[in-house]
């Protein structure tokens, strides 16, 4: 059974202000919980610090508050938390404000790193688009996506914000993106 908003709400602040790791579902999206350090609590949207395998630090991901169904304290992994002080935590240094919207959360993220991964996990095979971020409208943004491989498509894909369900960065799938993929499309670099 999902938790009622302010129990998620109340979840997610109390992660932040001790700095445990939790376990957050989204069961109407995905089946695996997002698990990680919780950096960021805005009114819509809260910043997980995430950590794959349990103790690897892997960028930020930005998910919405209404989709999250469960909060799960992991306060009793003293092993996590050895691993991951040993290992290194950077610092967190990714924020958004407080009354965030999409677009706010996606301007913030692309001041923030070079490229930004953009999820429609609403959607069969759960779309994730990593990329530059182009045009903000009103209910629209462009993102000029660059493939597994690489590779920039010659134009940007236009997406809706209420399509938006996740925003990541700096995870190394899309730092090595970053890092070793084609040189950015000089039409598209934001001034």
């Amino acid at each position: 059974m999902a938790m009622s908003r302010d129990k998620v709400v109340e979840r997610l602040q109390t992660a932040q202000r001790k700095q445990f790791p939790v376990r957050v579902r989204r069961r109407k999206l995905v089946d695996h919980p997002m698990y990680g350090y919780i950096v960021g609590v805005a009114k819509r949207w809260v910043v997980v610090q995430e950590l794959q395998d349990a103790v690897y630090v892997d960028g930020y991901h930005v998910l919405r508050i209404k989709d999250i169904t469960s909060v799960k304290n992991d306060r009793d992994a003293e092993y996590v938390e050895r691993a991951v002080s040993q290992l290194g935590r950077p610092t967190p240094g990714f924020t958004i404000p407080h009354d965030a919207r999409t677009r706010d959360v996606l301007e913030a993220a692309a001041r923030h790193a070079p490229l930004i991964g953009v999820h429609g996990e609403q959607y069969e095979g759960e779309p994730l688009l990593i990329g530059k971020l182009g045009r903000l409208g009103k209910k629209k943004l462009d993102l000029l996506f660059i493939d597994p491989r690489g590779r920039w498509e010659d134009s940007p894909r236009r997406w809706r914000y209420a399509e938006v369900t996740r925003v990541e960065i700096e995870s190394r799938y899309i730092s090595a993106l970053e890092r070793f993929g084609d040189p950015v499309p000089p039409s598209v670099i934001r001034a």
